[in-house]
């Protein structure tokens, strides 16, 4: 498996907190633990030496605890803590959120690449943490090479300009490019065209702060990224 792949999150796993936010702005408890199995997991994940070493850390279920809580969050819209070995995961979601489920769904996405991480630390050792759901390495060290001038105060870097450097924040924002693009797509009356295709991914890259706040080759790594992704998402609807 490509464990620099971008991220997919299980669309069960999104309903279930998604009903727990719902209730939650209903008057329902503000803090719940959901058991979500990885059977759910793409198959791309969850398979082989990845399979193997999340099912002897979550040990003897196939599944892991999810504890999900409502709070306000002034500077996000969600947050999610890195889990000790084999432990429950945490995330946040701010209360009355527009757009939810989006949301969740980012956070859902920081979840599977905590546990792609602790798989490869079992697998491997501790330097591999980290490794899971990232981007390449020349992206990872371009970014973090323009980190490190902004500290050294050669070209400072705004508050969110810092975030979009972040090298586990890209296959999330990427991902949800993606989405992005299909749903525009799918909205099309007739079957999209290349032309289509290629239209649309450059309007999103446009929208996309992910997209606009990097290096040029930074850049260039992520838009490979998203066309390779929607296409292999439009061949896929195409089969079924």
């Amino acid at each position: 498996m490509r464990r620099n792949s971008l991220l997919k999150v299980p669309p069960a796993w999104v309903d279930k907190v998604h009903k727990v936010y719902l209730d939650a702005q209903k008057g329902g408890p503000k803090q719940v633990k959901l058991t979500l199995p990885f059977s759910d997991l793409d198959a791309r994940y969850y398979k082989g030496p990845i399979k193997k070493a999340l099912d002897a850390l979550y040990a003897p279920y196939k599944s892991f605890r999810l504890r999900v809580t409502i709070k306000y969050m002034p500077a996000a819209l969600g947050s999610t803590s890195p889990p000790k070995m084999g432990r429950s995961v945490d995330i946040a979601l701010r209360p009355k959120m527009d757009k939810a489920r989006s949301t969740i769904r980012h956070e859902l996405q920081h979840v599977v690449q905590y546990l792609g991480d602790m798989a490869l630390t079992a697998m491997k050792g501790s330097k591999h943490r980290g490794a899971f759901g990232r981007p390449k390495k020349r992206t990872t060290r371009a970014l973090r090479a323009r980190k490190d001038l902004a500290k050294k105060g050669i070209k400072p870097l705004s508050k969110m300009a810092w975030y979009y450097h972040s090298p586990s924040e890209v296959q999330p924002h990427v991902t949800d490019a993606a989405d992005s693009v299909v749903r525009k797509l799918m909205r099309m009356k007739h079957t999209p065209t290349t032309k289509d295709v290629n239209k649309t991914i450059r309007y999103v890259v446009k929208k996309r702060p992910i997209f606009a706040m990097v290096p040029a080759s930074v850049r260039r790594d992520h838009i490979s990224d998203l066309y390779g992704e929607v296409i292999q998402r439009l061949e896929a609807m195409a089969q079924k």
